[in-house]
């Protein structure tokens, strides 16, 4: 896949050079894998010292227990997508792009992340899914992620056929999130578009929100 715009933006912070912070790094990878793949309640310290080529002593100096580890990867997910996202949503950035140009990277960049860190929103959802605080501010974040996201498309409304751009781009950005939730979900099996490939998936898409929104690019 390529997109000529926002070709550079990651997701993972540049690697850590001290040796204590590659360790905190690894354990917090393999939690987040794990807590994807299985979840949270039935993943154990252990579990994730072994998954991560760490000792039980090495994950307990870093987090005091199992509860200060999830506080810890929901603060690293925030934290990188609140990076990626103050790049993706600066117009600036998406001088000339149409509507379809932006659907295509944001849907790239999703796919991308999952790539990176697999399971890496069902992780984040299953280390905070007891905490309150924790999901108000993940909450909070998202909304800014999409409502800054919405701006972007609604920028470009002369583009839309639609009768009601506003309720047309609401519509297609829900779309576009619940497919890609699901897509990316390890957890659940009802996704009738598990075996075809991301750049398939990518350019179905667009062409079903090109057609529900009529575009004129």
């Amino acid at each position: 896949m390529s997109n000529k715009w926002m070709e550079d933006l990651e997701w993972k912070n540049p690697p850590k050079q001290s040796r204590s912070e590659r360790t905190r790094d690894s354990l917090l990878d393999a939690a987040e894998r794990l807590f994807g793949e299985h979840g949270a309640d039935a993943t154990s310290v252990t579990d994730i010292a072994k998954a991560s080529g760490c000792s039980i002593g090495a994950l307990y100096h870093h987090f005091k227990d199992k509860a200060a580890l999830k506080e810890a990867l929901f603060a690293r997910g925030a934290q990188r997508i609140e990076r990626s996202s103050a790049t993706a949503l600066d117009p600036a950035i998406w001088e000339g792009a149409t509507i379809i140009d932006i659907l295509k990277r944001y849907l790239e960049f999703t796919l991308q992340i999952e790539q990176e860190s697999p399971g890496f929103k069902t992780a984040i959802k299953e280390a905070i899914k007891d905490r309150a605080d924790l999901w108000q501010q993940f909450s909070a974040i998202e909304h800014k992620l999409f409502d800054g996201f919405r701006a972007l498309l609604m920028m470009r409304t002369g583009e839309i056929g639609h009768p009601d751009p506003e309720l047309a781009i609401r519509f297609i950005i829900d779309q576009c999130k619940a497919m890609t939730v699901v897509r990316c979900d390890r957890t659940t099996d009802f996704d009738q578009l598990r075996n075809v490939p991301d750049a398939v998936f990518v350019d179905e898409f667009l062409h079903s929100a090109r057609a529900y929104l009529q575009l004129r690019k």
